[in-house]
């Protein structure tokens, strides 16, 4: 891809960040379960930005600067986040019930994003969670604002404004 098509589709992708569904409020997460991995999740994030030894940032901003820090004091690319939150939450969800996976939409581009999915396996099954994204699932996702932010699994998928590889699920 041409560099002049490359900052014309990035440009594209940061107007259109307004036009992409809000994040799921605490008030409507009708599960005990959920609410209890969001308030987890919450605590996840708080701790992460009040971590001495790391600066943890987030959105494409922060990625730039993750990428040109040499120390290594900084964090926050998005895979980063979802390592931390994947880590901190799954035994939160299996604790409560609930299963969790990590998952990517455009893998191996430029605008890869990995973010994780939680769900009850009682209801659908991991393997066909991204094949109906109307089933319910959540995803968990700090990077774009820095903050917890739970997703519909169906509003998480439409976030990009080009899907180059479609959402899936990544195996530990």
């Amino acid at each position: 891809m041409s560099h002049l098509r490359l900052i014309i589709v990035l440009a594209a992708a940061l107007a259109s960040q307004s036009c992409i569904a809000p994040p799921v409020a605490q008030d409507a997460m009708r599960e005990p379960e959920l609410r209890e991995i969001n308030r987890v999740f919450a605590q996840v994030v708080t701790e992460a930005h009040a971590d001495p030894k790391i600066t943890w940032v987030s959105g494409w901003e922060g990625n730039t600067r993750v990428n040109n820090c040499e120390d290594g004091s900084l964090k926050g690319l998005c895979w980063e986040w979802a390592d931390l939150v994947y880590d901190r939450i799954t035994p939160v969800a299996r604790r409560v019930g609930w299963d969790t996976v990590k998952v990517t939409i455009n893998n191996g581009w430029f605008s890869e994003h990995h973010a994780v999915a939680v769900f009850n396996p009682r209801v659908v099954h991991k393997n066909e969670l991204l094949k109906h994204p109307d089933l319910p699932g959540w995803v968990l996702d700090a990077w774009r604002h820095g903050k917890a932010e739970v997703w519909t699994l169906n509003d998480w998928m439409r976030t990009p404004v080009i899907v180059f590889q479609p959402a899936a699920v990544l195996e530990p």
